[in-house]
């Protein structure tokens, strides 16, 4: 294995594969040990991001350095390796899409989360883990997300039949 370093990017060569690992290393990083080599993914930071300007989820993506929005194509965005938890709510949904209620009425956010959801535990114990809970809202589908910054949890009811309601609160 050949290991070198070219501008910002490293180049690994072995005898059946040669490429870059890293194209963004905003994204991502190598780490060199003389036992390991691997691939470690870096936060999402919200740190370029501005509070009420509007984002679509292309300009994100290449933001946090995604090849391109897929990985962020769902309401409920929890990034792998990292304490954030990125929540793309829109309240008119296109017709054939299931009808949630959800809503953003001042400062308060209330939303349905699917039973069952993937991210409904993790969501429920944010704050105790330290987690940031970040809002995209829209009024609208195909229209760009408003970043609204970090969200606390308030209250939620957990139901096993039928969408979880969530009741969130944007921080001043």
């Amino acid at each position: 294995m050949k290991i070198e370093k070219q501008n910002e990017s490293v180049m690994l060569s072995t005898e059946n594969y040669t490429g870059f690992l890293i194209e963004k290393p905003v994204l991502q990083a190598i780490v060199l040990d003389k036992h390991m080599l691997g691939l470690y993914y870096m936060p999402i930071s919200f740190d370029t991001l501005t509070v009420g300007q509007e984002y679509t989820r292309p300009e994100l993506a290449d933001i946090w350095g995604y090849h391109g929005y897929q990985a962020i194509s769902r309401g409920i965005v929890t990034p792998k390796d990292d304490n954030k938890i990125i929540l793309f709510i829109t309240h008119e949904k296109q017709s054939f899409m299931e009808q949630y209620e959800d809503s953003l009425v001042g400062n308060m956010l209330a939303i349905d989360v699917p039973a069952g959801h993937f991210a409904e535990d993790r969501m429920l114990q944010a704050a105790d883990r330290g987690e940031e809970v970040h809002l995209f809202y829209r009024d609208r589908h195909h229209s760009p997300f408003r970043y609204c910054g970090q969200i606390d949890l308030v209250d939620s009811q957990i139901h096993l039949d039928r969408p979880s309601n969530f009741h969130y609160r944007l921080r001043e």
